[in-house]
C-alpha cells in the first residue's frame, strides 16, 4: 500500500458524494487528500509501471481499505493485510 492516510468517513464519505450540497451538508463528512503525497504516489506508480514491477493497482475510493484489497487480492491470488501498519 502506498500513498496518504485511509479517511475515517467510512459511508459518509460515499454517501456525500452522492449529495447535492448546500448550507446543511456536513462540511467533514469526505477526508481532504494531501496533493504532495499524492504526487510523490502517482510518480512511484508511473516509474513502477515502467519498469514492470506492477501487476495490478486500485485506490482505496468509496469501498474503503476493504474493497480495494478484495479487489486486487482476485486478480493476484490473495492478500495479506497488516492493519497496525495501515497509515
Amino acid at each position: 500500500m502506498a500513498g496518504g492516510r485511509v479517511g475515517k468517513d467510512g459511508i459518509h464519505g460515499a454517501t456525500f458524494s452522492s449529495i447535492e450540497l448546500d448550507e446543511t451538508a456536513p462540511a467533514t463528512a469526505v477526508q481532504i487528500g494531501s496533493p504532495i503525497t499524492q504526487k510523490l504516489a502517482m510518480d512511484f506508480l508511473l516509474l513502477a509501471a515502467r519498469r514492470g514491477l506492477l501487476k495490478c493497482s486500485t485506490d482505496n475510493g468509496a469501498g474503503g481499505l476493504s474493497s480495494s484489497v478484495g479487489e486486487l487480492a482476485g486478480i493476484s491470488g490473495g492478500a495479506v493485510v497488516e492493519l497496525e501498519r495501515v497509515p
